[in-house]
């Protein structure tokens, strides 16, 4: 499980480095992502802004 979840969070770091670069290119590959990885990478990414924000606050 461990793994899977590994290889979610590498998929949504490469998907936001995507969306940096090329953000038509990323909602292609968004649409790719079946529900529970959609899900994943929904959480993960309100995690990284809530911390980003956080951060700003300090």
């Amino acid at each position: 499980m461990d793994s899977f979840k590994d290889d979610l969070q590498i998929k949504a770091d490469f998907l936001i480095d995507l969306a940096k670069r090329d953000f038509e290119e990323y909602k292609v590959e968004v649409d790719k992502l079946s529900p529970e990885e959609k899900e994943f990478f929904i959480n993960y990414t309100k995690k990284m802004i809530n911390s980003l924000e956080k951060a700003v606050q300090n």
